[in-house]
């Protein structure tokens, strides 16, 4: 008669001991490098992320909702498009209504 093998399966309190540690070696690595840099505050705000938040909506209302890709390819043709009209032709009211690359391309 063979013996069944007990398999240790950890408690949820030692689980999330054990991802608190690896995610605390995590960032302790990372700081150390010195040629990284933590941008974000990691208080989980809402302003974190707000611009891309915002890019993506854009991205997905006037283009990806509009015209639904089939494919991979189909999907990087319809974003590589809003992105050019987006950065050269569609006016920013935060810049003066102007596109970005007006803005921007001089200073580079």
């Amino acid at each position: 008669m063979k013996r069944k093998r007990r398999h240790f399966r950890p408690s949820f309190k030692t689980k999330v001991v054990l991802e608190a540690l690896k995610e605390r070696q995590t960032i302790n690595y990372i700081t150390d490098l010195k040629t990284v840099k933590i941008s974000m505050d990691g208080k989980g705000r809402a302003t974190d992320n707000a611009h891309i938040e915002r890019f993506f909506r854009t991205i997905k209302h006037d283009k990806i909702y509009l015209h639904l890709p089939e494919n991979g390819q189909q999907l990087y043709a319809l974003c590589s498009e809003l992105i050019t009209f987006y950065n050269t032709r569609r006016s920013h009211s935060r810049i003066g209504k102007i596109p970005p690359v007006k803005r921007y391309l001089p200073a580079a």
